[in-house]
């Protein structure tokens, strides 16, 4: 966990105002489609697109910051968060509505020192754009 600041990296992200920075990060822009899309019986795909929605993976890999580490995972029960984080698409940073979700997070003491495992944490837009 960071403090917050005017120049972001594109690894890092705030979520409700507090800054992490991510080992890597990924992006995925998934169409959502209406109830008018499908195949007709000759095959051809007939599209409904209603928007889309945002999802990006965060990953973790040497992450050793038990206090952040608490916070990432108190942000699992959040159903509503705004995430600011560098979108691929618009080559900008952005701020969204997003739930967050993610994997099973394993972390040791080795000399006193706090080690995770490495882990993802997912955010996905809580509204079709």
């Amino acid at each position: 966990m960071t403090e917050s600041g005017d120049e972001m990296k594109k690894t890092q992200f705030e979520v409700n105002g507090v800054l992490f920075e991510a080992d890597g990060i990924s992006w995925e822009y998934s169409q959502q489609e209406g109830d008018n899309a499908g195949r007709s019986d000759d095959g051809t795909m007939y599209h409904d697109v209603i928007g889309t929605i945002y999802k990006l993976y965060y990953d973790f890999n040497d992450f050793r910051d038990e206090e952040a580490t608490s916070i990432l995972i108190d942000l699992l029960e959040e159903t509503d968060c705004n995430l600011k984080y560098y979108d691929l698409k618009e080559k900008s940073f952005v701020t969204k509505s997003m739930y967050v979700s993610g994997d099973k997070i394993s972390a040791h003491y080795i000399n006193g020192e706090f080690y995770a495992d490495p882990f993802q944490l997912r955010f996905t837009s809580n509204k079709v754009e």
